[in-house]
Order: structure tokens, then C-alpha cells, then sequence
């Protein structure tokens, strides 16, 4: 089983990055002063066998060398920050069990990332990380820990666009965050669902036209027309014909699109009604 030590000890073996290894050139003494902002710059990779082995050394520790090696994943806001090795090598973890023949590995590797988004012990910035390496091998059975992100203020917004790459099991945790989101969690949710065109969502929707903010409006639109909900019609006619300037630009454009989505779905009444209306408004 591999130790803590020994898995810092392969991350740091990663190359240092290009600005680095300019600053040590020019610079015998690099060490930067407390608080200074670390420069941009990139990671030039190791050289594809050392990759390899380094990956191979951290599954073969099982969950502990994996979790050793979350636990040294570090945002450049977070205490105690020193370089972007730990992610960089996780980033290439994530990469290397995506490879055919390694789901077993994969399965583990997002096990984990998810069981991380519980954990105190880690800053919301690293766990933002861990969800977009979700949003890269995540599976449905990772769809609950971040279905229970999406009302965070800071991690919403990631992990929407996680459960979206996902797909299953995305709907029910959109559905269920829906019920108690409020403010701007509300439109990352309307949007998600509006592209997994989830119908079952369209009731729940629909009052969301009304609202206050025309921003919020104009997301439910879209998202209903993209949904095919016949009864947005008249709701969504109505809403289009009250509106001045760019919102009726936007508004008028989501009828046409609920037109073409109620066409392709078979009703093509329902899509020259709306289709008529719209011509016919002044």
C-alpha cells in the first residue's frame, strides 16, 4: 500500500513549469514573499513513460494512494499552496483510467472525487476542481453527490455542467434541486433542464415566466420552447407580444423554436398556431 510520502514523493518528481524554470535562471533564490501571486505558466509534461509509471504506482496503492494524492490537490487561494503538481497529476489520473479496459479504475478514481465533495477538509476552489474531473469520468452513480452541490453559490454552476456531461441521472437531481433553489441557483437548474428537455419539468417551469427578473423569464422561455411544451403557448405568445426591444427579440426566437420542437414532435397544429401568431403580430 502505497504511503503519503511516497505518493508526494512521485508528484514531485513532475517537471517544473516553463515560468519556473525561467525565474530559477534568472533568479538563484526563487523562494517568492508570502501572499505573491503565483505567475501563469504551464506544465511541459513528463516524458510519457514516467507518466505512465506514476499513474500506474497511484492505482496500484488502491483507495488509500489515490486519497493520498487528493489530499495534496491545493488552489493557488488555498493556505499552504506551493505549485499545481498534485492537480496536474490527478488531471492526467483522470486522462489515463479513461483509456478502454480501464473502468474498474475509473469507477474508483470518481468514487472518490465524489465522497471529497463531503469532506471538510478541502477548499470549495479544490472541489471545484474534483467536479470538473467528474464532469470528465463521472457516471451516474456519482449523480447524487452532485446533485447535492447545485444549490452551492460557488459550486452550482460546475456542477451543473458535470451532471450534464454525465446524463443519466442528471433529471432527477435537476428536478429535486429545483423544488428549493431560489434566486440565481434557479438558473443554472431552468437551463440544465431545458437542454435535457425533460417534460416531466414543464409544470414546475411554467409559472417561472411570470417572474420578476427578465433574465429568469427569458431563460424559462428558451427552456420550454427547447422542451416542446404545448402548454407554454399561450403563456409564451402572451409573454412575446407584452415585450419591448431585445427581450422580444430573444422572446420571439424562443417561439419559433417551441414551433419547431412542437413540429418535430408530431403537432404540427399546435406549431403553425404558434407560427400564424407570430406573423400576425404587429
Amino acid at each position: 500500500m502505497a504511503t503519503a510520502s511516497e505518493i508526494a514523493a512521485l508528484v514531485a518528481q513532475m517537471p517544473d513549469t516553463d515560468r519556473e524554470i525561467e525565474n530559477r535562471e534568472k533568479n538563484p533564490d526563487p523562494t517568492p514573499s508570502p501572499g505573491t501571486p503565483a505567475p501563469e505558466s504551464k506544465f511541459t509534461g513528463p516524458a510519457p513513460a514516467q507518466a505512465e509509471a506514476t499513474f500506474t504506482a497511484i492505482l496500484a496503492g488502491g483507495r488509500a494512494g489515490i486519497l493520498h494524492l487528493l489530499d495534496l490537490v491545493r488552489a493557488p487561494s488555498d493556505p499552504g499552496y506551493t505549485n499545481d503538481k498534485a492537480g496536474y497529476v490527478l488531471h492526467g489520473l483522470c486522462l489515463h483510467t479513461g483509456k478502454p479496459g480501464m473502468e474498474r479504475e475509473r469507477r474508483a478514481l470518481a468514487g472518490l472525487l465524489a465522497e471529497r465533495l463531503d469532506h471538510d477538509g478541502a477548499s470549495q476552489a479544490v472541489k471545484a476542481s474534483f467536479i470538473r474531473e467528474l464532469q470528465r469520468i463521472g457516471a451516474a452513480e456519482n449523480a447524487p453527490a452532485l446533485g447535492r452541490r447545485l444549490l452551492d453559490p460557488e459550486l452550482g454552476g460546475d456542477a451543473a455542467q458535470a451532471l450534464l456531461a454525465i446524463r443519466e441521472g442528471a433529471v432527477d437531481q435537476f428536478r429535486s434541486a429545483l423544488r428549493s433553489a431560489d434566486g440565481a441557483s434557479t438558473v443554472h437548474l431552468i437551463q440544465a433542464l431545458g437542454a435535457l428537455q425533460d417534460s416531466e419539468s414543464a409544470p414546475a417551469l411554467r409559472p417561472l415566466l411570470e417572474d420578476q427578473n427578465q433574465e429568469t423569464q427569458l431563460i424559462v422561455a428558451w427552456a420550454l420552447a427547447n422542451i416542446g411544451d404545448p402548454e407554454a403557448i399561450e403563456p409564451l405568445l402572451a409573454l412575446t407580444e407584452r415585450a419591448e426591444g431585445w427581450g422580444k427579440t430573444r422572446l420571439t426566437a424562443a417561439c419559433r423554436l417551441l414551433a419547431q420542437r412542437l413540429s418535430a414532435a408530431g403537432r404540427a397544429d399546435d406549431a403553425a398556431r404558434v407560427t400564424q401568431a407570430l406573423e400576425d403580430a404587429p
